[in-house]
């Protein structure tokens, strides 16, 4: 989503920055994990069955900027424990192992079902029950804990002032866009496993986020498929109670073989079906979904003398007084240029920031894009991020060649999205009805 929003940006808003980068500026704030080797990543498991290759760089880890100072996430079984036990102390360390013994039959448990096996139709029982029953097998009736908030698994073990709680809370947030108890146990399980098996890796597409679409692109051309590109959906045709296809902005209509599928927000998505096709009520309660906070980005294109000791990724944390998700309290730092150098010219890095899911939509309601009061609170709200990113780079202003600041409305604009790319938090509402 963050290299959509920003291709938009830098071809409505600003050229400077395409000639910086070469025709394409990847965010690359997310991070590709099993992609590198044949595992259980669904992303992985899609390219493979399409037989279709991404060259991967691989790294062990990313810094982290906390109330308790700088430490750096690597990725393995021991690392992690030498620096808990440094930032929090030997009884963190205790609560960890007590957690990761707890956690080892659910995580035996979640890596029974393959990803690719699930599904949402009347079927989908059928297909499941053979991996559902070896999941019993491992976890037995426990297993329905990986469809709770990871706090219930966290309850009994992990206090709530350590130090290892609030990073497994940075974590949740991390991974979601929620705080631990918003969080699917089964997603974090699934990523502590995953980050801390002997060996692992993260991995980096070279070319950014483009080579892994264009990679998706070309399997679905070869097996007959068309993708395209600006044809905006207007509407879901509904027939007979059915969604049968999509109407686009042009007038033309787009027929389902099948199904339809939305990526949009349910919001989004409820707002291209014609009225009257769905039960009102069930339009009622889907509107009512909580959602999550929208974001702030910073793109930068900076100088990089002397810049040899960068990671790829950073995270700050400002306080952990209030929830992680307290606005411009959590910030994700990205500089693919770090691992992959044909992204920006020589001599030059990318640097990508943004306010993590926490960023009020209200704020901006209303505002008009480009008017004084607009560029105003847009750098006002853009100073967080600065203040983080020189934690990184003490002179990370000084350093800038070329600065983008995108908002709420921005991913409104360009996106499409409802408040500026929110999120639903389903799973907190399912947890907590």
């Amino acid at each position: 989503m963050g290299l959509c929003v920003l291709l938009a940006t830098v071809s409505m808003e600003d050229k400077r920055l395409l000639g910086f980068t070469r025709d394409r500026f990847d965010a690359g704030p997310s991070l590709w994990a099993g992609m590198s080797e044949p595992g259980t990543n669904p992303l992985r498991q899609i390219l493979d069955v399409l037989e279709e290759e991404v060259d991967w760089i691989s790294y062990d880890g990313w810094g982290m900027h906390v109330p308790e100072g700088y430490f750096r996430f690597a990725t393995g079984p021991d690392k992690f424990v030498e620096e808990l036990r440094r930032l929090g102390g030997e009884d963190d360390v205790r609560q960890w192992r007590e957690l990761t013994e707890k956690m080892r039959p659910l995580l035996r448990a979640a890596a029974a079902i393959p990803p690719l096996a699930l599904r949402g139709d009347y079927w989908a029982p059928i297909t499941l029950l053979p991996y559902i029953v070896d999941a019993l097998r491992h976890a037995g009736p426990g297993v329905q804990a990986l469809q709770g908030a990871f706090t219930d698994v966290l309850e009994g073990t992990v206090e709530r002032d350590s130090f290892l709680f609030k990073w497994l809370d940075y974590l949740s947030f991390a991974l979601s866009g929620l705080p631990a108890d918003g969080t699917m146990a089964a997603a974090v399980i699934y990523t502590i496993g995953d980050l801390h098996r002997p060996g692992c890796v993260i991995d980096y597409p070279r070319g950014g986020g483009g080579a892994v679409i264009a990679a998706m692109v070309r399997g679905i051309e070869k097996l007959g498929g068309r993708v395209e590109l600006k044809s905006h959906v207007q509407e879901i045709v509904v027939e007979g109670g059915k969604a049968v296809g999509v109407k686009l902005r042009s007038g033309a209509v787009v027929r389902a073989r099948k199904a339809v599928v939305s990526n949009a927000s349910i919001w989004d998505t409820i707002g291209l079906i014609p009225e009257g096709a769905v039960d009102p009520k069930y339009i009622e309660d889907s509107m009512d979904t909580p959602d999550t906070g929208s974001f702030m980005h910073l793109h930068l294109g900076i100088d990089a003398e002397g810049l040899d000791d960068l990671d790829i990724h950073y995270s700050v944390v400002e306080s952990w007084t209030v929830p992680i998700d307290a606005p411009q309290n959590m910030f994700i730092v990205s500089i693919p240029t770090v691992l992959d150098k044909s992204l920006a010219p020589d001599g030059k890095h990318l640097v990508h920031i943004y306010t993590a899911g926490n960023e009020p939509y209200k704020l901006w309601e209303g505002m008009k894009r480009g008017s004084p009061e607009y560029e105003a609170l847009k750098k006002e709200r853009a100073e967080c991020m600065w203040k983080a990113l020189e934690k990184i780079i003490p002179d990370v202003r000084r350093r800038t060649e070329v600065e983008l600041v995108a908002t709420p409305l921005t991913h409104e604009f360009f996106n499409r999205r409802f408040k500026g790319g929110c999120e639903e938090t389903g799973v907190r509402k399912a947890i907590h009805p």
